[in-house]
Protein backbone atom coordinates (compact mmCIF):
# COMPACT_ATOMS: atom_id res chain seq x y z
CA UNK A 1 0.00 0.00 0.00
CA UNK A 2 1.79 3.76 -0.98
CA UNK A 3 0.74 5.79 2.27
CA UNK A 4 -1.25 9.13 1.55
CA UNK A 5 -0.23 12.87 2.83
CA UNK A 6 -3.33 12.19 5.01
CA UNK A 7 -2.19 9.51 7.26
CA UNK A 8 0.48 11.26 8.81
CA UNK A 9 -2.21 13.87 9.80
CA UNK A 10 -4.62 10.84 11.28
CA UNK A 11 -1.59 9.67 13.59
CA UNK A 12 -1.05 13.06 15.27
CA UNK A 13 -4.70 12.09 16.76
CA UNK A 14 -4.56 8.36 17.45
CA UNK A 15 -3.68 8.14 20.98
CA UNK A 16 -6.43 10.98 21.75
CA UNK A 17 -9.63 9.41 22.85
CA UNK A 18 -11.69 11.92 20.77
CA UNK A 19 -13.27 10.19 17.67
CA UNK A 20 -11.34 10.70 14.60
CA UNK A 21 -14.29 10.89 11.56
CA UNK A 22 -12.84 10.60 7.67
CA UNK A 23 -15.07 11.79 4.92
CA UNK A 24 -14.61 10.96 1.10
CA UNK A 25 -15.65 10.14 -2.61
CA UNK A 26 -16.08 6.21 -2.90
CA UNK A 27 -12.75 5.22 -3.68
CA UNK A 28 -10.52 7.32 -2.73
CA UNK A 29 -9.07 5.54 -0.37
CA UNK A 30 -10.89 5.56 3.01
CA UNK A 31 -10.65 1.71 3.57
CA UNK A 32 -7.17 1.71 2.73
CA UNK A 33 -6.02 4.12 4.95
CA UNK A 34 -8.09 2.41 7.58
CA UNK A 35 -5.79 -0.33 6.92
CA UNK A 36 -2.75 1.67 6.90
CA UNK A 37 -3.66 2.64 10.87
CA UNK A 38 -4.23 -0.70 11.73
CA UNK A 39 -0.81 -1.65 10.11
CA UNK A 40 0.79 0.96 12.24
CA UNK A 41 -1.20 0.24 15.49
CA UNK A 42 0.16 -3.49 15.10
CA UNK A 43 3.90 -1.90 15.01
CA UNK A 44 3.31 -0.20 17.73
CA UNK A 45 2.85 -3.88 19.31
CA UNK A 46 -1.28 -3.00 19.91
CA UNK A 47 -2.45 -6.83 19.47
CA UNK A 48 -4.49 -7.80 16.96
CA UNK A 49 -7.08 -8.88 18.51
CA UNK A 50 -8.02 -6.12 20.13
CA UNK A 51 -8.29 -3.87 16.87
CA UNK A 52 -11.67 -4.44 15.25
CA UNK A 53 -12.78 -3.51 11.79
CA UNK A 54 -16.38 -3.32 10.85
CA UNK A 55 -17.25 -2.61 7.46
CA UNK A 56 -21.37 -1.18 7.51
CA UNK A 57 -21.79 -2.69 4.00
CA UNK A 58 -21.89 -5.72 5.69
CA UNK A 59 -25.53 -6.12 7.19
CA UNK A 60 -24.51 -8.35 9.52
CA UNK A 61 -22.34 -5.52 11.24
CA UNK A 62 -24.77 -3.10 9.84
CA UNK A 63 -27.83 -5.00 12.22
CA UNK A 64 -25.05 -4.95 14.88
CA UNK A 65 -24.47 -1.44 15.02
CA UNK A 66 -28.30 -0.90 14.58
CA UNK A 67 -29.20 -3.07 17.98
CA UNK A 68 -27.23 -0.49 19.91
CA UNK A 69 -24.09 0.16 21.95
CA UNK A 70 -24.91 -2.21 24.68
CA UNK A 71 -25.32 -5.31 21.84
CA UNK A 72 -22.13 -3.89 20.28
CA UNK A 73 -20.16 -3.17 23.76
CA UNK A 74 -20.99 -6.69 24.50
CA UNK A 75 -20.05 -8.07 21.13
CA UNK A 76 -16.25 -6.45 21.55
CA UNK A 77 -15.65 -7.49 24.93
CA UNK A 78 -16.32 -10.81 24.20
CA UNK A 79 -14.00 -10.77 21.25
CA UNK A 80 -10.83 -8.72 22.75
CA UNK A 81 -9.56 -8.56 25.89
CA UNK A 82 -11.91 -6.40 28.52
CA UNK A 83 -8.92 -4.72 30.32
CA UNK A 84 -7.22 -3.59 27.12
CA UNK A 85 -7.69 -0.64 25.09
CA UNK A 86 -9.45 -1.25 22.06
CA UNK A 87 -9.14 -0.05 18.59
CA UNK A 88 -12.27 0.15 16.45
CA UNK A 89 -12.54 1.05 13.32
CA UNK A 90 -16.17 1.43 11.30
CA UNK A 91 -16.17 2.37 7.48
CA UNK A 92 -19.67 3.73 5.98
CA UNK A 93 -21.03 4.98 9.22
CA UNK A 94 -23.54 6.61 7.00
CA UNK A 95 -25.67 3.62 7.09
CA UNK A 96 -25.91 3.50 10.73
CA UNK A 97 -29.88 4.76 11.31
CA UNK A 98 -28.38 6.89 14.13
CA UNK A 99 -24.71 7.38 14.13
CA UNK A 100 -24.55 10.37 16.32
CA UNK A 101 -26.45 8.73 19.23
CA UNK A 102 -24.32 5.48 19.49
CA UNK A 103 -20.89 7.00 18.49
CA UNK A 104 -21.68 9.76 21.71
CA UNK A 105 -22.91 6.89 23.73
CA UNK A 106 -19.81 4.86 22.75
CA UNK A 107 -17.63 7.96 23.84
CA UNK A 108 -19.13 8.82 26.70
CA UNK A 109 -19.32 5.57 28.48
CA UNK A 110 -16.11 3.68 26.90
CA UNK A 111 -13.67 6.39 25.30
CA UNK A 112 -11.35 5.30 28.30
CA UNK A 113 -11.10 1.80 26.86
CA UNK A 114 -12.09 2.15 23.10
CA UNK A 115 -10.63 4.36 20.52
CA UNK A 116 -13.02 5.09 17.77
CA UNK A 117 -12.43 5.52 13.84
CA UNK A 118 -14.96 5.85 11.30
CA UNK A 119 -15.10 6.71 7.56
CA UNK A 120 -17.97 7.80 5.39
CA UNK A 121 -18.72 8.66 2.02
CA UNK A 122 -21.24 11.37 2.33
CA UNK A 123 -21.00 14.33 4.69
CA UNK A 124 -24.78 15.03 3.67
CA UNK A 125 -25.88 11.84 5.08
CA UNK A 126 -23.19 12.28 8.28
CA UNK A 127 -23.98 15.83 8.95
CA UNK A 128 -27.52 15.10 8.86
CA UNK A 129 -27.73 12.78 11.66
CA UNK A 130 -24.83 13.81 13.44
CA UNK A 131 -26.50 16.22 16.13
CA UNK A 132 -25.25 19.01 17.86
CA UNK A 133 -24.44 16.91 20.92
CA UNK A 134 -21.45 15.25 19.30
CA UNK A 135 -19.67 18.68 19.49
CA UNK A 136 -16.11 18.34 21.11
CA UNK A 137 -16.33 14.59 20.22
CA UNK A 138 -14.52 14.02 17.01
CA UNK A 139 -11.93 15.05 14.81
CA UNK A 140 -12.92 15.65 11.12
CA UNK A 141 -10.75 14.91 8.43
CA UNK A 142 -11.20 14.73 4.40
CA UNK A 143 -9.85 12.23 1.93
CA UNK A 144 -9.41 13.25 -1.58
CA UNK A 145 -8.08 11.84 -4.65
CA UNK A 146 -4.62 11.69 -5.36
CA UNK A 147 -3.21 15.30 -5.86
CA UNK A 148 -0.15 15.76 -8.44
CA UNK A 149 2.74 14.58 -5.95
CA UNK A 150 0.57 11.58 -5.16
CA UNK A 151 -0.53 10.59 -8.48
CA UNK A 152 3.62 10.65 -9.44
CA UNK A 153 4.68 8.53 -6.70
CA UNK A 154 1.86 5.80 -7.55
CA UNK A 155 2.90 5.93 -11.23
CA UNK A 156 6.48 5.07 -9.32
CA UNK A 157 7.75 8.26 -10.98
CA UNK A 158 10.36 10.35 -8.91
CA UNK A 159 11.02 14.08 -9.04
CA UNK A 160 11.43 16.33 -6.26
CA UNK A 161 8.26 19.19 -6.87
CA UNK A 162 8.77 20.95 -3.65
CA UNK A 163 11.46 23.71 -5.30
CA UNK A 164 10.71 25.06 -8.52
CA UNK A 165 12.12 23.05 -11.36
CA UNK A 166 13.74 25.45 -13.79
CA UNK A 167 15.07 22.31 -16.34
CA UNK A 168 13.13 22.37 -19.34
CA UNK A 169 13.86 18.82 -19.87
CA UNK A 170 11.97 18.36 -16.38
CA UNK A 171 9.20 20.43 -17.22
CA UNK A 172 8.52 19.28 -20.52
CA UNK A 173 8.32 15.46 -18.94
CA UNK A 174 6.00 16.84 -15.66
CA UNK A 175 3.96 18.41 -18.41
CA UNK A 176 3.18 15.09 -20.45
CA UNK A 177 2.83 13.16 -16.68
CA UNK A 178 0.02 16.19 -15.57
CA UNK A 179 -1.93 15.72 -19.01
CA UNK A 180 -2.77 12.19 -17.89
CA UNK A 181 -3.72 13.45 -14.44
CA UNK A 182 -6.17 15.77 -16.46
CA UNK A 183 -7.45 12.58 -18.59
CA UNK A 184 -7.47 10.10 -15.85
CA UNK A 185 -8.19 12.13 -12.62
CA UNK A 186 -6.89 10.93 -9.19
CA UNK A 187 -9.03 7.80 -7.96
CA UNK A 188 -6.23 5.45 -6.94
CA UNK A 189 -6.74 2.08 -8.57
CA UNK A 190 -7.64 4.22 -11.71
CA UNK A 191 -3.97 5.80 -11.77
CA UNK A 192 -2.60 2.39 -10.53
CA UNK A 193 -4.50 0.53 -13.91
CA UNK A 194 -2.33 0.02 -17.13
CA UNK A 195 -5.08 -0.24 -19.44
CA UNK A 196 -7.25 2.38 -20.38
CA UNK A 197 -10.33 0.21 -21.14
CA UNK A 198 -10.04 -1.16 -17.45
CA UNK A 199 -9.51 2.68 -16.16
CA UNK A 200 -12.87 3.53 -18.41
CA UNK A 201 -15.05 0.37 -16.85
CA UNK A 202 -13.81 0.98 -13.39
CA UNK A 203 -15.05 4.59 -13.29
CA UNK A 204 -18.58 3.27 -14.60
CA UNK A 205 -18.75 1.22 -12.07
CA UNK A 206 -18.18 3.73 -9.72
CA UNK A 207 -20.95 5.88 -11.42
CA UNK A 208 -23.11 3.03 -11.72
CA UNK A 209 -22.63 1.99 -7.34
CA UNK A 210 -23.21 5.71 -7.28
CA UNK A 211 -26.31 6.21 -9.01
CA UNK A 212 -27.29 2.90 -6.86
CA UNK A 213 -26.26 3.48 -3.85
CA UNK A 214 -25.49 6.49 -2.56
CA UNK A 215 -28.39 8.05 -5.13
CA UNK A 216 -31.47 6.37 -4.30
CA UNK A 217 -30.36 4.93 -0.70
CA UNK A 218 -28.95 8.30 0.85
CA UNK A 219 -30.03 11.22 -1.50
CA UNK A 220 -33.93 9.03 -1.56
CA UNK A 221 -34.11 9.98 -5.56
CA UNK A 222 -36.26 7.86 -7.37
CA UNK A 223 -35.87 9.68 -10.84
CA UNK A 224 -31.90 8.65 -11.90
CA UNK A 225 -33.00 9.35 -15.50
CA UNK A 226 -33.54 13.41 -14.44
CA UNK A 227 -30.68 12.75 -11.75
CA UNK A 228 -28.65 11.65 -14.88
CA UNK A 229 -29.60 14.60 -17.15
CA UNK A 230 -28.76 17.41 -14.17
CA UNK A 231 -25.16 15.14 -13.90
CA UNK A 232 -24.39 15.42 -17.97
CA UNK A 233 -25.12 18.61 -18.18
CA UNK A 234 -23.23 20.14 -15.28
CA UNK A 235 -19.97 17.91 -16.78
CA UNK A 236 -20.41 20.04 -19.82
CA UNK A 237 -20.28 23.53 -17.28
CA UNK A 238 -17.34 26.26 -18.52
CA UNK A 239 -18.71 29.15 -16.17
CA UNK A 240 -20.88 30.01 -13.29
CA UNK A 241 -23.63 27.65 -11.80
CA UNK A 242 -26.97 29.19 -13.48
CA UNK A 243 -29.77 26.83 -11.43
CA UNK A 244 -32.89 28.81 -13.44
CA UNK A 245 -30.84 28.08 -17.12
CA UNK A 246 -30.57 24.25 -15.88
CA UNK A 247 -33.33 24.37 -15.00
CA UNK A 248 -35.21 26.16 -17.97
CA UNK A 249 -33.33 23.76 -20.25
CA UNK A 250 -34.04 20.18 -18.77
CA UNK A 251 -37.41 21.38 -18.34
CA UNK A 252 -37.03 20.18 -14.64
CA UNK A 253 -38.54 22.27 -11.31
CA UNK A 254 -35.20 24.94 -10.20
CA UNK A 255 -35.90 23.05 -6.59
CA UNK A 256 -34.83 19.81 -8.06
CA UNK A 257 -32.38 21.08 -9.50
CA UNK A 258 -31.08 22.95 -6.34
CA UNK A 259 -31.64 20.20 -4.35
CA UNK A 260 -29.78 17.77 -7.18
CA UNK A 261 -26.13 19.97 -6.82
CA UNK A 262 -26.22 19.80 -2.83
CA UNK A 263 -26.31 16.15 -3.09
CA UNK A 264 -24.14 16.06 -5.38
CA UNK A 265 -21.77 18.52 -3.44
CA UNK A 266 -22.03 16.66 -0.13
CA UNK A 267 -21.40 12.87 -1.71
CA UNK A 268 -18.09 14.67 -3.06
CA UNK A 269 -19.00 14.16 -6.59
CA UNK A 270 -18.76 18.22 -7.18
CA UNK A 271 -17.85 21.47 -5.44
CA UNK A 272 -19.54 24.79 -5.70
CA UNK A 273 -17.15 27.44 -5.12
CA UNK A 274 -18.09 30.67 -4.42
CA UNK A 275 -17.20 34.18 -5.13
CA UNK A 276 -14.63 36.61 -3.34
CA UNK A 277 -15.60 39.86 -2.42
CA UNK A 278 -15.70 43.00 0.15
CA UNK A 279 -18.02 45.27 -1.50
CA UNK A 280 -20.75 44.14 -3.12
CA UNK A 281 -21.55 46.98 -4.87
CA UNK A 282 -19.06 46.74 -7.29
CA UNK A 283 -18.30 42.87 -7.13
CA UNK A 284 -20.58 40.34 -8.80
CA UNK A 285 -23.89 38.38 -7.30
CA UNK A 286 -23.34 35.77 -4.91
CA UNK A 287 -23.85 33.04 -8.46
CA UNK A 288 -20.97 29.86 -7.67
CA UNK A 289 -19.11 28.18 -10.15
CA UNK A 290 -19.12 24.71 -10.42
CA UNK A 291 -16.08 21.96 -10.58
CA UNK A 292 -15.92 18.38 -10.43
CA UNK A 293 -13.51 16.71 -7.17
CA UNK A 294 -11.83 14.25 -10.07
CA UNK A 295 -10.87 14.84 -13.13
CA UNK A 296 -11.52 11.45 -14.85
CA UNK A 297 -14.99 10.81 -13.96
CA UNK A 298 -16.22 14.69 -15.21
CA UNK A 299 -14.54 13.59 -18.33
CA UNK A 300 -16.61 9.98 -18.87
CA UNK A 301 -19.61 12.14 -17.93
CA UNK A 302 -18.73 14.60 -20.24
CA UNK A 303 -17.36 13.01 -23.24
CA UNK A 304 -18.52 9.19 -22.61
CA UNK A 305 -14.83 8.16 -22.77
CA UNK A 306 -11.63 9.22 -22.01
CA UNK A 307 -9.89 11.90 -24.81
CA UNK A 308 -6.78 12.27 -25.89
CA UNK A 309 -6.35 16.13 -26.25
CA UNK A 310 -6.94 18.23 -23.30
CA UNK A 311 -8.96 21.23 -23.49
CA UNK A 312 -8.60 24.34 -20.64
CA UNK A 313 -11.75 23.49 -19.08
CA UNK A 314 -10.34 20.05 -17.84
CA UNK A 315 -7.08 22.09 -17.23
CA UNK A 316 -9.43 24.61 -15.21
CA UNK A 317 -10.72 21.65 -13.27
CA UNK A 318 -7.28 19.67 -12.75
CA UNK A 319 -6.44 22.65 -11.26
CA UNK A 320 -9.32 23.37 -8.89
CA UNK A 321 -8.17 19.79 -7.85
CA UNK A 322 -5.26 20.81 -6.56
CA UNK A 323 -5.87 24.15 -5.10
CA UNK A 324 -9.05 22.02 -3.28
CA UNK A 325 -6.18 20.05 -1.43
CA UNK A 326 -3.95 22.48 -0.31
CA UNK A 327 -6.59 24.14 2.00
CA UNK A 328 -7.98 27.52 2.54
CA UNK A 329 -10.69 29.48 1.33
CA UNK A 330 -10.63 28.51 -2.27
CA UNK A 331 -13.24 31.18 -4.65
CA UNK A 332 -13.09 33.05 -7.43
CA UNK A 333 -13.30 37.11 -8.02
CA UNK A 334 -15.27 38.65 -10.66
CA UNK A 335 -16.90 41.86 -11.30
CA UNK A 336 -19.91 43.36 -13.45
CA UNK A 337 -17.38 45.05 -15.44
CA UNK A 338 -16.55 41.84 -16.43
CA UNK A 339 -12.51 41.38 -14.84
CA UNK A 340 -12.18 37.61 -13.51
CA UNK A 341 -9.61 35.80 -12.16
CA UNK A 342 -10.11 32.25 -11.90
CA UNK A 343 -9.10 31.29 -8.12
CA UNK A 344 -8.86 33.27 -4.99
CA UNK A 345 -7.66 31.57 -2.05
CA UNK A 346 -6.98 33.07 1.85
CA UNK A 347 -4.64 31.37 3.52
CA UNK A 348 -2.42 32.12 6.88
CA UNK A 349 -4.34 35.63 6.20
CA UNK A 350 -2.71 36.07 3.10
CA UNK A 351 -4.50 36.56 -0.21
CA UNK A 352 -3.31 34.10 -3.49
CA UNK A 353 -5.19 34.69 -6.81
CA UNK A 354 -4.53 32.45 -9.80
CA UNK A 355 -5.46 32.95 -13.25
CA UNK A 356 -5.62 29.53 -15.12
CA UNK A 357 -4.11 29.18 -18.55
CA UNK A 358 -3.56 25.74 -20.46
CA UNK A 359 -1.81 28.08 -23.20
CA UNK A 360 0.05 31.27 -22.14
CA UNK A 361 0.81 34.19 -24.61
CA UNK A 362 2.60 35.70 -22.34
CA UNK A 363 1.01 38.69 -21.65
CA UNK A 364 0.47 40.21 -18.73
CA UNK A 365 -3.25 39.63 -17.42
CA UNK A 366 -4.89 42.75 -17.30
CA UNK A 367 -7.35 41.64 -14.71
CA UNK A 368 -4.35 41.55 -11.89
CA UNK A 369 -4.13 45.49 -12.23
CA UNK A 370 -8.16 45.90 -10.99
CA UNK A 371 -7.74 43.67 -8.44
CA UNK A 372 -4.38 44.69 -7.24
CA UNK A 373 -5.93 48.26 -6.97
CA UNK A 374 -8.65 46.79 -4.55
CA UNK A 375 -6.42 44.27 -2.86
CA UNK A 376 -2.61 45.49 -2.69
CA UNK A 377 -1.48 42.91 -0.44
CA UNK A 378 -2.57 40.31 -2.81
CA UNK A 379 -0.18 37.72 -4.46
CA UNK A 380 -0.79 37.02 -7.76
CA UNK A 381 0.14 34.26 -10.72
CA UNK A 382 -0.74 32.43 -13.91
CA UNK A 383 -0.52 29.03 -13.80
CA UNK A 384 -0.16 27.74 -17.28
CA UNK A 385 0.91 24.52 -19.33
CA UNK A 386 1.98 25.75 -22.51
CA UNK A 387 4.28 28.82 -22.44
CA UNK A 388 6.66 30.70 -24.87
CA UNK A 389 8.86 31.97 -22.72
CA UNK A 390 10.52 33.96 -25.66
CA UNK A 391 6.84 36.45 -25.38
CA UNK A 392 6.76 35.95 -21.60
CA UNK A 393 6.46 39.64 -20.22
CA UNK A 394 5.19 38.35 -16.82
CA UNK A 395 7.30 36.64 -14.24
CA UNK A 396 4.23 35.55 -12.38
CA UNK A 397 3.61 32.51 -14.12
CA UNK A 398 3.50 28.44 -12.66
CA UNK A 399 3.29 25.37 -14.04
CA UNK A 400 1.38 23.31 -11.90
CA UNK A 401 3.60 21.15 -9.84
CA UNK A 402 5.05 24.25 -8.98
CA UNK A 403 1.72 25.74 -7.31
Amino acid sequence: MIERKLLKELLKYIDLKEIIVIHGARQVGKTTIMKMLIEYLQGKKIDSNNILYFDLENQKYLDLCNAGVSEFIKYIDYKTNIKVKKYVFIDEIQYLNNPSTFLKQIYDHHSKNCKLIVSGSSSFEIKKKFKDSMAGRFFEFELFGLDFEEFLEFKNVKYNIDTKIISNTINEELKKMFEEFIIYGGYPRVVLLENEEQKDRYLQNIIGTYLRKDIREIGNVRDIERFNKILKILSANNGLLNINEISSTLGIARATVKDSIALLENTYVIKTVRPFFTNLRSELSKMPKIYFEDNGLRNILRFGEFVKVTDGLMFENAIFSILRKKGGKLKFWRTKSGQEIDFVVEKAQKIFGYEVKQTYSGKHPAQFKGFLEKYPKSILNIIVLNINKKNCKSKNFLFPWNI
